[in-house]
């Protein structure tokens, strides 16, 4: 389904209408925005940054996901702490919007992605990861973001990916870039799997924290097969009963 078409539905009219009056009702606008930010609007997305920030124009960028109802609360928290240390950033422009991105029938390639945080570099990149998690960890789970990698068990996603407008033109389609090292434009991947540039290493926090929580991760398969195992060999899965065979499951 084309989501377009979703936005534009009004129950209270018999034709399409611009959904202007659910956006303005929904609006998430910061309040105590320093005096020195610029912030610029699209039909999606409000931006913040400072003048003189001189940001890559690739990079590794944070997401923040969030649950319709708290998105207000977590906008307030992430952006007095983004202002603090000169962080550029985005975030949806009205919860009505966010929920729709987050439907059933929204963009797998953008589902879930309330905030995007443009870290200056590496070290700051690494830095932001641990504070945010830090900050959002009493919120409830937002929607998983199939393109990035998660950090932890929060909010906090992130990827490589571009930070300004680069494109590839294949006829009459626009498709989204990055750079190589050699400076040539290659498509920036929107798949609704996370990858990593073949010219690009993930820093080692990341590194460290993808083995850590891959030993968590064999031991919580391990205790559900040995689960399934005490309580029954069948499953019911969609109205179907399917056995299951554990030795297929070890394999």
């Amino acid at each position: 389904m084309d989501m377009r078409y979703v936005q534009y539905i009004n129950l209270k009219e018999k034709y399409y209408e611009p959904p202007l009056e659910k956006a303005t009702e929904s609006a998430l606008k910061i309040s105590d925005v320093p005096f020195n930010w610029v912030i610029n609007s699209d039909k999606h997305w409000t931006y913040y940054s400072k003048p003189d920030s001189d940001l890559p124009i690739q990079g590794w960028k944070i997401h923040i996901s969030s649950i319709p109802k708290e998105a207000k609360e977590i906008l307030r928290v992430v952006s007095d702490f983004l202002f603090e240390n000169s962080v550029p950033f985005k975030h949806v422009s009205n919860v009505w919007e966010l929920v729709l991105k987050n439907s059933k029938y929204g963009d797998r390639a953008s589902s879930g992605k309330f905030i995007t945080i443009y870290p200056n570099n590496e070290s700051q990149f690494t830095f932001l990861l641990e504070k945010l998690h830090y900050l959002l960890k009493d919120f409830s789970n937002g929607p998983y973001i199939l393109n990035d990698k998660r950090w932890l068990d929060g909010n906090v996603y992130f990827r490589y990916g571009a930070f300004k407008e680069m494109y590839l033109i294949n006829g009459a389609s626009k498709i989204p870039a990055i750079q190589n090292f050699s400076g040539e434009l290659i498509p920036d991947s929107r798949a609704p799997y996370y990858t990593v540039p073949d010219f690009i290493e993930e820093p080692l926090i990341v590194k460290k924290c993808q083995k850590r929580m891959g030993k968590y991760k064999l031991l919580y398969q391990s205790l559900i097969i040995i689960l399934l195992n005490l309580l029954c060999t069948s499953v019911m899965v969609e109205g179907f009963m399917w056995q299951i065979t554990f030795l297929q499951t070890l394999k």
